[in-house]
């Protein structure tokens, strides 16, 4: 029985990759985010914003005792910096060099200043 379900377990697995790698999966994309093979998405502040606060957020966690918050942290920066990439190229890299400073363990780095950048646009 167990051997069955295991078997089971392998083809909905390699149906799942296969959808995931097929062109309607890959068209879809492209429609609904305005993505290309090779280039980068559409800027979009909002969400940048979005990002970023959730960043200040998630950092404030990591100084009460929840270290992983940092990481989740980063990695919403890292979001931030590919909403702003395409039109807003000098933001991404000011959002990139505080995500690494954050990496780096410095904990003096102010996220506002990118949402006051951000409201100046």
């Amino acid at each position: 029985m167990k051997d069955l379900l295991f078997v089971i377990l392998i083809v909905l697995l390699v149906i799942a990759v296969l959808y995931l790698y097929s062109n309607a999966y890959i068209v879809r994309i492209t429609n609904n985010w305005g993505l290309a093979i090779g280039g980068l998405r559409p800027s979009c502040l909002k969400c940048v914003g979005k990002h970023t606060s959730q960043a200040i957020v998630l950092l404030q966690e990591a100084k009460l005792g929840y270290p992983n918050h940092a990481w989740i942290a980063i990695g919403h920066l890292a979001e931030a910096e590919a909403e702003s990439m395409k039109e807003y190229p000098a933001l991404a890299e000011k959002i990139r060099e505080y995500r690494e400073k954050i990496i780096a363990g410095d904990e003096k780095t102010n996220l506002e200043d990118i949402l006051t950048e951000i409201n100046k646009q």
